[in-house]
């Protein structure tokens, strides 16, 4: 469920049997009621787009960075504070902090990370397609992103990040790097571990993509990926929609992205996420960014997320692709896709 505000951490945090919460921290529940908790132990501070700007005052990147950060920032003196360094929002947002840090990097050469090395920070980087674990000059490999399943091989560059900032608080937690790399290797973007994370399926030789995207780098972090599983002279199918509380450029935007890289755009209504907008004004917004390529297809109009994939199944073509944006119906599109094909 989206339990990423402080009720939903109060939920985890009030459960006698848990050990180790795991707690995703909102910038709108950081602004709106605060932190859930007084510190943590470890954080984890991956990345910042402009989803989200101009709501509750909050207008540009560096304001939102400064919001995120405070959970960096309340992480204890002693505790662990996992920061991406090939982020500059992230590192400028964060040069002063109670907790050490412990940087990640998929640029072996990133500059940040090479001063933090040499200070005798910890951190993990991405080194000839190795995961490697660096602390007092010593470096050891943990295992090779081709190892890691969640990153598809290493062709989703997103899910290396996701992983590398993982096992960062992994580590940061007290667990032996062969546990972080164990974990590494058997965690799948399946539905049973996964949901709606890139989930994979096979139908009548079309790929269909499955996942939570929702804001315009997600988009196209989710169709680059889509991309790689079409076929010579095939296309890609994408399926967009979010909640209506982002700024109008932003709800352009997705439809200026998927626009330009698809072959076909079908905008699905939303029935929990208008957040103040009516579903024919968002329509018109997405409409407005893909129609912004002249050479893309007029986009068409869904009622629902599983009215999209069946649209989008019925007009695909053996070796296309279909991506799609999926916040409400999971489960219900997972069970048809499972009826229809199978999971790769």
């Amino acid at each position: 469920g989206d339990y990423s505000g402080p009720s939903g951490a109060r939920r985890v945090l009030e459960d006698p049997i848990v050990d180790v919460a795991v707690l995703e921290t909102a910038r709108g529940g950081i602004l709106l009621r605060g932190l859930a908790f007084e510190s943590s132990d470890v954080s984890v501070f991956v990345n910042v787009s402009g989803d989200h700007l101009g709501l509750q005052g909050i207008n540009t990147l560096e304001s939102l960075a400064a919001v995120k950060s405070i959970v960096s920032k309340s992480t204890r003196a002693g505790g662990v504070a996992v920061l991406n360094a090939d982020d500059a929002q992230v590192m400028k947002a964060t040069n002063h902090l109670k907790a050490s840090k412990f940087l990640v990097s998929q640029n072996a050469a990133n500059p940040a990370l090479a001063a933090h090395l040499d200070r005798a920070g910890h951190a993990l980087l991405v080194d000839a397609a190795d995961v490697v674990y660096c602390r007092d000059g010593t470096r050891t490999a943990l295992l090779s992103v081709e190892d890691i399943p969640i990153t598809f091989g290493g062709r989703a560059r997103h899910m290396v990040e996701n992983a590398l900032c993982a096992a960062g608080a992994g580590i940061g937690l007290g667990l032996a790097l062969d546990q972080v790399a164990d974990g590494l290797r058997t965690f799948q973007n399946s539905p049973e571990q996964n949901l709606g994370r890139l989930n994979l399926f096979s139908v009548d030789g079309v790929t269909v993509v499955l996942d939570y995207a929702h804001n315009p780098a997600g988009l196209t972090h989710l169709l680059a990926f889509a991309h790689s599983f079409t076929k010579p002279d095939s296309g890609l199918i994408s399926i967009i929609g979010t909640a209506g509380d982002r700024e109008a450029e932003a709800l352009r935007k997705i439809g200026r992205i998927a626009g330009a890289e698809s072959r076909q755009v079908i905008v699905k209504d939303t029935a929990h996420y208008l957040r103040g907008r009516t579903a024919q004004q968002m329509f018109d917004l997405f409409d407005e960014g893909v129609r912004a390529n002249p050479a893309a297809l007029a986009p068409l109009h869904a009622k629902s997320e599983l009215e999209g994939v069946e649209m989008a199944l019925a007009q695909a073509r053996p070796g296309d692709a279909i991506a799609i944006m999926c916040q409400e119906q999971m489960t219900e599109i997972v069970d048809r896709l499972n009826a229809l094909g199978h999971p790769l």
